[in-house]
């Protein structure tokens, strides 16, 4: 019997837990000063998107992520107060604690004589020149930035770090969450991770009408998605391509039969953009950004009155989908689950100074076990230039230094950690869990891309 249609895709490296992690101790901050913020590894930093405005109107610059600013017109000067008619803008976001790691921008806060470990819900760093000449916000203008981000608790607040001072400084309290769906930036093809390609080819004359916008289609698997059935020999009789409340992202619902058993394959994903169509995809989605960027605008204020919580942003989205989706229960399962994977929200705030800014509370996690670990690798002891233990899950990066005879006293809740550490120019990285043994734990080596993949799952 011939299959109606295949589809291929190679396992992800699994899933990072949601359990809470913890915070380290004064004995295990950075030993560097804050105010030397040094990548651990120059070739590995976050490259900043350009702009060039014209400074006489008002702008919305779009991110490739999805976040937006807003520009007044006039808005920039040079240090005598001079105007400017153009303007290049300098944008880099960390959104994850990969970014976080790599920029090597501590994220250690002084709270009384306490040492406080930050969680981020997006960072961001604006700069502004005119042929090369450092710029600054006029007296009168401010700066309206959204930062996109899955964080969706409103207790976040907004922190400037001051290099003069080399710290933090707290700007403005519980930012305003805006939870409107957000359209999805198109799949750039020169990052695809093939393993994460699903590949629909639907073989049968009568199915092919039907499913003709799907007919050769390929999909991209969000993180954490992973088929459950992708090299068994099942008969896949059945497709549907599902919308949800989020606009770009797809829940692709396989039904399939092996041995007289029913089998379902259910996954969230965003469609591939061919690489011919990817610049006019990306001017669309930048388009559409910049009508919902004033729209959040114009909702922030009243946002921010409302206090909206959690559970109201959940209800919104639900009401988006129609009362029939919810009658398979598998499908119900991977709507449930959707609304944490793909619903991110846009965190506003107003600023009147360039520099860095970071969208954050104290990371105080419950302790249930204590470690200590040597790290090896290729069965040698390491020496660190820069470490951390990271969890994804909560955008949280905890620096460690060891302590004597290069031995690190860990401390972890339930969850689901990655220690990394920078040796020379190697990247190298572990996982840790509070079953983890204590004594020698081997390190791998990985690239950038590794370790991105490994913190987005």
């Amino acid at each position: 019997m011939k299959n109606i249609f295949f589809y291929t895709a190679l396992l992800l490296l699994g899933t990072a837990c949601s359990e809470p992690s913890t915070e380290t101790d004064t004995e295990e901050v950075a030993a560097q000063p804050f105010f030397e913020i040094a990548p651990p590894i120059d070739a590995l930093t976050k490259e900043a998107e350009v702009f060039t405005i014209d400074n006489s109107k008002d702008t919305i610059l779009i991110s490739a992520h999805g976040s937006f600013i807003q520009i007044p017109q006039n808005c920039f000067e040079t240090a005598s107060g001079k105007p400017v008619a153009e303007a290049e803008i300098t944008f880099k976001e960390y959104q994850n604690v990969a970014d976080i790691f790599l920029s090597g921008i501590p994220m250690n806060c002084m709270e009384g004589e306490d040492t406080m470990t930050f969680q981020s819900a997006g960072m961001c760093e604006v700069d502004a020149k005119s042929q090369g000449e450092q710029l600054r916000i006029a007296a009168d203008k401010k700066i309206d930035i959204g930062l996109r981000n899955r964080a969706k608790e409103g207790d976040y607040n907004l922190y400037y770090f001051n290099k003069q001072k080399g710290q933090w400084e707290e700007r403005e309290n519980k930012l305003a969450v805006n939870p409107q769906p957000l359209p999805q930036p198109p799949i750039n093809p020169d990052e695809v991770d093939s393993n994460r390609i699903l590949n629909v080819n639907i073989d049968n004359h009568e199915k092919r009408k039907r499913y003709k916008v799907w007919h050769k289609s390929k999909f991209y698997l969000l993180p954490g998605q992973q088929p459950k059935h992708a090299n068994e020999e099942v008969f896949w009789y059945d497709m549907n391509v599902l919308e949800t409340g989020q606009p770009d992202v797809f829940i692709v619902r396989f039904s399939g039969v092996k041995d007289g058993k029913q089998y379902q394959e259910v996954l969230l994903t965003n469609p591939l953009v061919p690489k011919e169509n990817y610049k006019e995809a990306m001017a669309l989605f930048r388009d559409k950004m910049r009508l919902q960027a004033k729209v959040i605008l114009e909702e922030s204020e009243k946002i921010k009155a409302e206090k909206l919580s959690m559970d109201s942003l959940t209800a919104r989205m639900e009401r988006q989908f129609k009362e029939e989706q919810f009658r398979d229960s598998v499908f119900q399962a991977e709507y449930e689950k959707s609304i944490l994977l793909t619903t991110e929200v846009t965190r506003t705030f107003s600023v009147n100074q360039l520099g860095l800014y970071n969208c954050d509370r104290f990371y105080t996690q419950p302790i249930v076990a204590e470690k200590a670990v040597n790290f090896t690798f290729d069965d040698s002891p390491v020496d660190f230039h820069y470490s951390a233990l990271c969890h994804p899950a909560d955008n949280a990066v905890l620096t460690y230094v060891p302590r004597n005879n290069n031995q690190f006293k860990i401390k972890l809740s339930n969850g689901q950690y990655y220690f990394v550490g920078v040796s020379g120019k190697l990247l190298l990285c572990a996982e840790l869990n509070a079953s983890s043994p204590n004594g020698k734990i081997a390190l791998q080596e990985i690239s950038k891309e590794e370790l991105e993949a490994l913190v987005s799952r």
